[in-house]
């Protein structure tokens, strides 16, 4: 278990490459799998350093947990090799929904607060989990307005915490 007091910081490659003509270095980072499973060649030896001189976090932004499409296994796939290469420990995402018909809107939506999406939320939770082999840590997003909603945002959580699975078995990962 790595220990996450102190200082972090979210790691972009605006200052990646600067990294190493300075002293500051935080205590721990912050990662976007999504920014940096890809990343250009330029950058993937100070990436490499750097994530491994420190403890490191990773916090996506485009899981979409609660989405109405079906779970992108290969995106989670993708995930899960990206942290096992930087054995990075604890994966985060957002409660929310950011596709819909398998379009990316790279927007954080709030979801329906209700029993159905409750289910939805577990049995995903559990596919995942069983994909990337680590806990899922689930953050909360902003919003304004929660469409649906049955419940407040309080009580939706925590039913989401004690919920168990549904209908995810032992998927494939």
């Amino acid at each position: 278990m790595i220990n996450l007091e102190g200082c972090g910081l979210g790691l972009r490659s605006d200052f990646l490459l600067d990294l190493e003509n300075h002293s500051f270095k935080p205590d721990w980072w912050e990662v976007t799998p999504e920014n940096w499973m890809h990343m250009p060649k330029v950058f993937e030896k100070a990436f490499e350093e750097t994530v491994f001189s420190r403890p490191t976090v990773a916090h996506g932004l485009s899981l979409s947990i609660g989405s109405a499409d079906k779970l992108n296994r290969k995106f989670v796939k993708q995930i899960k090799e990206f942290l096992d290469r930087y054995n990075i420990e604890y994966y985060s995402e957002h409660l929310s929904f950011s596709s819909l018909d398998g379009n990316q809107t790279y927007e954080l939506l709030p979801l329906p607060m209700t029993k159905n999406m409750i289910n939805i939320i577990a049995d995903r939770v559990k596919e995942v989990e069983d994909i990337i082999q680590r806990n899922l840590i689930l953050e909360n997003a902003t919003y304004y307005l929660v469409p649906y909603a049955e419940m407040s945002e309080v009580d939706f959580i925590n039913e989401v915490l004690d919920k168990p699975p549904t209908k995810c078995k032992n998927p494939n990962p």
